[in-house]
């Protein structure tokens, strides 16, 4: 993944590539452990989002939706990605 963000960026633009993989990637691990872990929760779900006691709520995403979600969310931004963001080479 390094050396194609180094081959397809511009060499002023380097550094952006290794950042949007590092933002990439905390973003990956916050939406794979905490948001998960939170919305899996009923007790977190019932004071948060629904307002009510816990008793009454259901968590509003199991692993099964998680893992139905997630990959499909992922397959749809790299089929954008793949498709519509040309490559550009920078000495056309």
């Amino acid at each position: 993944m390094d050396s194609w963000a180094i081959e397809m960026l511009h060499p002023c633009n380097a550094t952006y590539g290794s950042s949007s993989q590092s933002i990439g990637q905390r973003i990956g691990m916050f939406m794979s452990t905490s948001l998960f872990i939170s919305l899996n929760s009923a007790e977190f779900c019932g004071r948060w989002i629904y307002g009510t006691p816990v008793e009454e709520t259901v968590p509003i995403l199991t692993l099964e939706n998680f893992m139905l979600i997630w990959p499909a969310f992922q397959l749809v931004v790299t089929f954008y990605i793949a498709v519509f963001v040309p490559e550009i080479d920078p000495e056309l």
